[in-house]
């Protein structure tokens, strides 16, 4: 004859779940580290991916740059390419703005292929700016889109025709359609150290 199936006894069901507890703990270890590699990666990649399109639109902009001068709200003549430094406008880095070529007119009827763009620090981001018209009226206002975080500095150097860097642009007694030759950009980024990169401009 068979003898009755004996069942668990108490010992036996503390000690299964003490163990499944303890693999449970492990697993639960492993899977959160897991998880929190995978969000220091994908921060990174949007951080590289960030920095990547920031200095390719600063490129494309640059080589673009056009001598065209426009008039403020207030019809005084604006120069075609302004750079000031830190502390003027800005307490967290330098503020870039010029006219550009390369447009694309959507309107129907004459418009200018020239848009007028520029860099700033807002807060901790590197905004990018570009204004509706070249020539601004009272209400003109720019639309501003955001393009890299974590900026704690941004910084612009000018590469004047008489082979010297200058920290503002135009130089004194310069004209309103001067252009440098180069820009070196410099980021100083949280938790992630400097970038310099230099550009051609109007090339």
């Amino acid at each position: 004859m068979r003898g009755r199936a004996r069942g668990f006894t108490l010992l036996e069901l503390l000690v299964a779940v003490a163990i499944f507890a303890v693999v449970s703990a492990f697993a639960y270890e492993g899977l959160s580290q897991a998880l929190k590699a995978r969000r220091r990666l994908d921060h990174e990649r949007r951080f590289w991916q960030g920095l990547a399109i920031t200095f390719s639109e600063l490129k494309q902009d640059l080589a673009q740059a056009r001598p065209r001068p426009v008039r403020d709200a207030a019809g005084m003549m604006i120069p075609a390419f302004i750079g000031l430094p830190a502390g003027e406008n800005s307490d967290r880095g330098s503020v870039l703005q010029f006219t550009r070529g390369g447009a694309f007119p959507v309107r129907h009827g004459p418009a200018s292929a020239l848009d007028r763009v520029g860099y700033e620090v807002r807060g901790h981001e590197l905004v990018r700016l570009i204004w509706p018209v070249l020539d601004r009226a009272p209400n003109t206002r720019p639309l501003v889109s955001p393009i890299l975080s974590g900026v704690d500095q941004f910084r612009v150097r000018f590469y004047g025709t008489n082979g010297q860097w200058s920290r503002a642009w135009p130089l004194p007694g310069g004209q309103l359609t001067d252009r440098p030759s180069g820009v070196r950009v410099t980021l100083h980024l949280k938790d992630h150290g400097t970038f310099k990169r230099w550009f051609v401009v109007g090339r």
